[in-house]
């Protein structure tokens, strides 16, 4: 029993199923070039206050995973709005479950699931036009006692979005795949 018990820790600090995934509402028209766009700036939606930290680490993991990996020349935070001719990345929280490490760690799998919900777009800055049009969804684990956290969740939306963008972005066969399931 006593070689079991470090097994058996090992297990609840690891163990956890999570989802992540993103549908597309609506596909880029073929023939829309992406690669005419230099500068894609990301445009975070007003959320309630108690959201507002969730928002600044998807902003952030956005310009940080954004930058150098689409194809584009610049990538930026949509500040200066006398610019035009950029791409927009409009996200667009639509809901928010919180799981903090303490709460994870008082509570274990009874503290929940954290889990975040966007709307994302892509915009023609120029025109106002809305290109294509996205929901992402991520859900971490419930079943140990460090899976589950908030982190974790802005990880993978980070992510799904960061795969809607460079779906579109590296060829013209404009294919994007339209779920995927993380475990």
């Amino acid at each position: 029993m006593k070689t079991m018990l470090p097994l058996l820790i090992f297990a609840l600090f690891t163990t956890g199923c999570a989802s992540s995934y993103l549908s597309i509402d609506k596909p880029l028209s073929r023939g829309t070039d992406l690669r005419s766009y230099d500068c894609l700036a990301v445009e975070m939606s007003q959320v309630p206050r108690s959201w507002k930290q969730i928002a600044d680490e998807i902003e952030a993991g956005l310009l940080r995973k954004l930058q150098g990996s689409t194809g584009f020349s610049k990538v930026e935070r949509l500040i200066d709005l006398s610019q035009s001719g950029r791409l927009l990345l409009r996200v667009s929280l639509q809901e928010v479950e919180k799981v903090s490490a303490a709460r994870r760690v008082l509570q274990g799998a009874f503290a929940g699931r954290s889990s975040i919900a966007a709307e994302v777009e892509l915009v023609d800055e120029k025109t106002g036009a809305v290109l294509s049009r996205g929901q992402v969804y991520a859900e971490t684990g419930s079943h140990s006692i460090t899976a589950g956290t908030t982190g974790q969740a802005v990880d993978k939306v980070v992510n799904e979005i960061v795969d809607f963008v460079q779906g579109y972005r590296p060829s013209s066969n404009f294919t994007v795949k339209r779920t995927k399931w993380n475990a």
